[in-house]
């Protein structure tokens, strides 16, 4: 039985992809192909267990269905694993554009030193602290 099925699992799949030659080749050598075979072949047998006859038309339209479920499965992983692989270089490239911006900022903060030697960040903060300390000793004189 698992042999009738894998002859029309195999043809189902070789009338699909006939035009696309690789990935026809790589989906009837597929690691999980015999897994999806097994379990095809025990709903059938569980199926003729309780009496269910199956006609050899819904036969070959439940098998072929599962070959092409299988197959559309297949390739979408296949797929999703491009994406990520696509993605993670996307990220790389971000990080390494922020990295790079960040030495910019940095090379434009050595050439705005002050004649102190303050960059105007440091400069802004330092006087950001001394209006909060001018504050604080008016409203201490006031009370």
């Amino acid at each position: 039985m698992i042999q009738e099925i894998t002859v029309r699992f195999d043809k189902a799949i070789r009338d699909k992809f006939a035009h696309k030659h690789e990935v026809m080749n790589y989906l009837l050598k597929h690691e999980r192909k015999s897994l999806c075979i097994n379990r095809l072949a025990e709903q059938i047998l569980r199926a003729e267990q309780y009496n269910i006859a199956l006609s050899v038309n819904t036969y070959d339209s439940i098998i072929k269905d599962v070959a092409l479920m299988f197959a559309k499965t297949a390739i979408e992983h296949v797929e999703q694993q491009h994406m990520s692989a696509i993605q993670k270089a996307q990220y790389r490239a971000k990080e390494d554009a922020l990295k790079e911006a960040e030495e910019m900022l940095k090379d434009l903060e050595k050439d705005s030193l002050n004649e102190k030697g303050l960059t105007e960040i440091e400069r802004d903060l330092l006087k950001h602290e001394h209006r909060k300390r001018e504050e604080a000793n008016r409203k201490a004189n006031e009370v």
